[in-house]
């Protein structure tokens, strides 16, 4: 097809039809895109819009423009995506082209977003919904609610982003938009996950993915495909995970979308990880997952994924191949400025430190890493903190940490009870406060404290990494008082 596209091309530049060989330009750098070379797809934008400029095309002009922005986002380039971006947007404002106006504003909000500026990005969604009302355009009304419905969710307010969701469903329903529908059937369900209410969230998925397939929509099948498997991983079973995954792998190798192709590459190595233990496996899908990571020049993906290996590489035990990961994540994601993989590399490396007792790194990486706010990781965070100031034997900043860690812990345990992150953060930071209450007229508070540390343990996960984070508080525990603890981790772990 590529083939017969640049045969077209030749015989309209031959004929020098200077703005049809523009827009088959154009065409060619979207299909770059979607094959994942956006690096090649910018030089035939950039060809495109020289004609455009050349020939006076304005409206063209700011399409090419969006264009290298859209290609720019691809590469995870997000500063030269707003650029572009912006760059449309002023030709598009000066020829008063509203419904191109409010397409741009939307897109460069996507790229605040994912840059983790939230209050710009929802600036931007604003102004888009305002002219979306304006020009009466009903897609990208839903599309625009939708929008800051993820960003409520992003900040943690799903019960508002539901209520854009559902905005944005009854918009789309109303016109008769379908994909537009299925998209927001998918968001509904992800924020009813988030919020814990699996089975809510498995209605909308199923009924997203229900529309995907009745119009034929096999990208949005392959992701609320993917959603659903995530769902499930939540539930507990991990075998139904896997299914709906594998199923969503092989819609995502047979459209060659391979972003999505290495996102459930990757779920399958989390499965393997996590919940199977199943390590050399897991080394296979993340192996996979970062290649494809790096061939289509998505850093953040990339970056994701070497903080996924370095994680791995702890749980066999080779902490320097361990830290050489984690450093590379950082480098990528403090460049491309990804809060989520910031800190959980950071903690990652962090915890390597503590595991080969360089206490004074430790402490320096895991205090870098809390600056960064990421809801779903906080608790696990500040747990970390708490060993490695109390293996410092800073007792009181330990005993804050643990705290915080224990009420952040309770809030996900409120939303979702057998979360294991939360379970295995809290029964150590139980332990670590413990250590901290010590003294004569604290101990009837230590000894409650163990019992709930003890009962916890006979819920939670119990995987490698908790057992060598608990080995690390023991240490410091000189009076021998997580010994009940200790014994009943063993006989869950035998």
């Amino acid at each position: 097809m590529l083939r017969n596209q640049w045969t077209t091309c030749s015989g309209f530049c031959s004929l020098d039809y200077q703005l049809d060989e523009g827009i088959i330009l154009a065409k060619l750098g979207l299909t770059l895109v979607a094959l994942g070379d956006a690096q090649k797809a910018i030089e035939h934008y950039e060809q495109a819009l020289t004609i455009a400029k050349k020939v006076g095309d304005k409206k063209n002009e700011g399409r090419w423009y969006g264009n290298l922005g859209g290609a720019y986002a691809a590469l995870s380039n997000a500063r030269k995506a707003i650029e572009f971006r912006k760059k449309a947007l002023e030709v598009f404002r000066e020829i008063k082209y509203r419904q191109g106006e409010g397409y741009q504003l939307g897109k460069i909000g996507n790229v605040y977003l994912g840059w983790g500026n939230t209050s710009i990005a929802l600036e931007y969604f604003k102004k888009a919904l305002n002219i979306a009302l304006e020009v009466g355009n009903r897609e990208e009304e839903a599309n625009q609610l939708g929008k800051i419905g993820n960003i409520w969710s992003v900040l943690g307010d799903n019960n508002k982003a539901i209520d854009f969701y559902q905005k944005a469903l009854s918009v789309s329903q109303r016109s008769g938009n379908r994909n537009e529908e299925e998209i927001q059937l998918g968001n509904l369900g992800a924020a009813y996950a988030a919020l814990g209410a699996e089975t809510h969230a498995l209605k909308f998925f199923k009924q997203s993915l229900a529309i995907a397939q009745e119009i034929g929509d096999q990208k949005g099948e392959g992701n609320q495909l993917g959603n659903l498997g995530n769902a499930y991983v939540n539930l507990g079973n991990a075998d139904e995970a896997v299914l709906y995954y594998e199923q969503a792998l092989a819609i995502a190798q047979k459209i060659g979308e391979r972003r999505s192709e290495a996102e459930r590459l990757s779920n399958l190595g989390n499965i393997n990880f996590y919940y199977l233990g199943e390590i050399e496996k897991c080394f296979e899908f993340y192996n996979q997952a970062l290649l494809i990571r790096r061939d289509i020049g998505d850093r953040r993906g990339e970056s994701s994924e070497l903080a996924n290996y370095g994680y791995a590489l702890m749980e066999k035990g080779s902490f320097d191949e361990a830290i050489d990961c984690f450093i590379s994540a950082i480098s990528i994601a403090d460049d491309i400025k990804r809060p989520q993989t910031q800190k959980i590399a950071r903690s990652g490396l962090a915890e390597a430190y503590l595991i080969q007792s360089d206490l004074v790194k430790a402490r320096t990486i895991i205090e870098t890493a809390l600056q960064y706010d990421v809801p779903q990781f906080n608790h696990t965070t500040l747990t970390l903190q708490g060993i490695v100031t109390l293996r410092q034997g800073d007792e009181r900043t330990a005993q804050q940490a643990f705290e915080k860690a224990i009420k952040l812990s309770d809030e996900i345990l409120a939303k979702v009870p057998g979360s294991y992150s939360a379970l295995d953060a809290k029964e150590l930071a139980l332990c670590g406060s413990a250590l901290c209450l010590t003294s004569k007229e604290n101990k009837t508070k230590s000894g409650k404290i163990i019992f709930k540390a003890q009962n916890i343990s006979l819920h939670a996960g119990a995987v490698k990494r908790a057992l060598r984070l608990f080995g690390e508080i023991k240490k410091s525990d000189s009076l021998g008082i997580l010994g009940q603890v200790h014994n009943t981790i063993s006989r869950i772990t035998k």
